[in-house]
């Protein structure tokens, strides 16, 4: 298995460096070129570290690598930062990424019902494995928008992520949809 060498630091003093084997597929489909771990401190392991080039050391860091509004940042200065925000840079790849991109913006599966319990049908659900069920509800309550999720596909919403003050960035989680 190859290795990924990387740093973390605050940019004062000397990084630290790390390797960890490369566990992830984010360039030419077939090898492990990247290390997964929750970079940004969101509590999933959905980021990466990414050795763009195979010569064991990373170049970027991807928040959100599962996704298809995946960021990249570079650190060009070596200081563990990554700090500098560069654009996709397998836009310009001409081998598909193994991330899957959906065609479209709206999932296939979603519908737009009372789900609140309000008397509006203003809330959308969405059925994001096929399987007929919602996996995540869309709950819009004014400026604040709740996203309900079920998190163990056993068909109950068990997860509330809050936008609490409506500037589109999440700002709590809840382990249960009761208030």
């Amino acid at each position: 298995m190859d290795l990924v060498e990387y740093v973390f630091g605050t940019g004062a003093g000397d990084p630290s460096g790390w390797v960890s084997p490369a566990d992830l597929d984010l360039g030419a489909p077939g090898s492990l070129d990247a290390v997964a771990l929750d970079f940004d401190g969101d509590g999933w392991c959905d980021d990466a570290l990414w050795d763009r080039d195979g010569d064991g050391h990373a170049e970027l860091s991807v928040l959100d690598a599962d996704s298809p509004v995946a960021r990249y940042f570079a650190d060009p200065d070596g200081l563990g930062t990554w700090a500098v925000e560069v654009t996709d840079p397998r836009a310009s790849q001409s081998v598909a990424p193994d991330v899957a991109v959906p065609a479209s913006p709206e999932p296939s599966g979603s519908a737009t019902v009372d789900f609140a319990g309000d008397g509006s049908a203003d809330d959308t659900t969405v059925d994001l494995d096929g399987d007929g069920a919602a996996d995540v509800v869309v709950v819009p309550r004014g400026s604040v928008t709740d996203l309900l999720v079920d998190s163990d596909a056993n068909g109950s919403m068990d997860v509330r992520l809050v936008d609490t003050d409506g500037d589109g960035a999440l700002d709590a989680v809840a382990d249960s949809v009761v208030d």
